[in-house]
């Protein structure tokens, strides 16, 4: 204070209002022991002048930083009523403040993550307030075991067409169904068929740590529609005809033996052959197609009698028997004879011994030449007559 026009003899008397808000202190100092609004009056007294004056001090809070930790808890845990830990920054003369409330943003079912805290300083307390909290709750997401964890796989059993698969599934915990926002799903071995061959991963993620398997069965596909490529006609030649067959499905064709097995019925005999083919590995069920076995030729040839004019006796000549094909063993046919031209140069024309492979004629003594038809059928209709 500064005191102007000072007189003789002077006195000054200072009074503070309110010492509950302001008092004296050290070296003759104001010292603020409060929050609140006081007043002070200054009075000088001299020999020739007197003043008094008054003055307002408003003291207010003092700030605080409150330090709050916790031990960490985990997603579903209720919201800690206790065990805080909390310190102040700030304080004054010694002063230790008890008088507070403590606690977190975060609320049971909150996800896993990380909350402010709350202080708040009771009414009792008038000389400070908090201006800053530090600290935050940390909420680790639950672990949990592939016991915790069921996985469904959803819908129908899918069948194979050589794309992955990929099925919905719902996973649980306990009788809790978890969402989407809680794991991760992948999938392995989910492209051939095969009963819990394929495998689908589940990974928690968010509010949950797990790792869960479920094996799930993709059918295999039917065969049964499957188109079979034309096979064409082959001839008999004694032997089983196992042509190859081409199969697709889709106009995706098919690999003999990964895919699918070939069997073979009436495949040796001229006829009407029959070619099954049976899946395998991705495929299942059958098909069936056909194809000609043409009957083959018979090997026949010219074949020339020379006799004397003078022979004139009944002669018989046996004619060859080499008609059919190699390793064949066949004796059941019969033979016709029928004129093609030539001299009458019998007495007695060529004519069939009945049930033989012979023929009996007789010259009249003439000379010349004659040709006759020798027409074969055979008993086997593996042959053309």
């Amino acid at each position: 204070y500064t005191i102007k026009n000072k007189g003789e003899n002077g006195t000054i008397d200072i009074k503070p209002n309110d010492h509950s808000i302001v008092t004296w202190g050290e070296n003759y100092c104001f010292q603020a022991v409060g929050v609140g609004t006081t007043t002070i009056t200054f009075t000088y007294d001299s020999d020739t002048t007197t003043a008094t004056k008054t003055v307002t001090i408003t003291v207010t809070p003092k700030s605080l930083t409150a330090n709050v930790s916790h031990d960490v808890i985990t997603y579903g845990d209720a919201a800690p009523t206790d065990d805080y830990t909390v310190t102040f920054d700030g304080l004054v003369n010694d002063d230790e403040i008890t008088d507070y409330t403590v606690g977190t943003k975060y609320t049971h079912g909150d996800n896993a993550g990380n909350y402010k805290f709350i202080c708040e300083l009771d009414n009792t307390v008038k000389n400070y307030k908090i201006d800053t909290v530090n600290g935050e709750l940390v909420v680790n997401p639950k672990q949990l075991t592939d016991k915790d964890v069921t996985v469904t796989v959803k819908g129908e059993t899918p069948v194979y067409d050589g794309s992955a698969k990929e099925p919905a599934v719902e996973v649980k915990y306990g009788d809790i169904v978890l969402t989407a926002d809680d794991y991760e799903v992948s999938y392995s071995e989910n492209i051939n068929a095969g009963e819990n061959t394929a495998i689908v991963t589940v990974t928690g993620k968010g509010n949950y740590i797990f790792t869960a398997t479920k094996n799930f069965t993709i059918a295999p596909a039917s065969i049964s529609g499957a188109e079979i490529e034309k096979i064409e006609d082959v001839t008999y030649n004694t032997k089983a005809h196992t042509p190859e067959v081409t199969v697709a499905i889709s106009g995706r064709t098919l690999e003999a033996d990964k895919d699918y097995t070939v069997s073979y019925v009436s495949n040796v005999n001229a006829g009407t052959a029959t070619v099954t083919v049976t899946g395998k590995g991705n495929f299942t069920g059958s098909a069936n197609t056909t194809f000609t076995i043409a009957k083959a030729d018979l090997n026949l040839s010219v074949y020339t009698i020379s006799s004397l004019c003078t022979e004139t006796e009944v002669k018989t000549s046996t004619l060859p028997s080499n008609f059919f094909l190699a390793d064949e063993t066949e004796t059941g046919f019969s033979i016709a004879l029928t004129a093609a031209g030539g001299d009458a140069i019998f007495t007695q024309e060529p004519a069939v011994v009945d049930g033989e492979n012979m023929i009996t004629y007789q010259l009249n003594g003439g000379t010349g030449e004659a040709t006759f038809n020798v027409t074969v059928t055979p008993v086997s209709g593996n042959y053309k007559a």
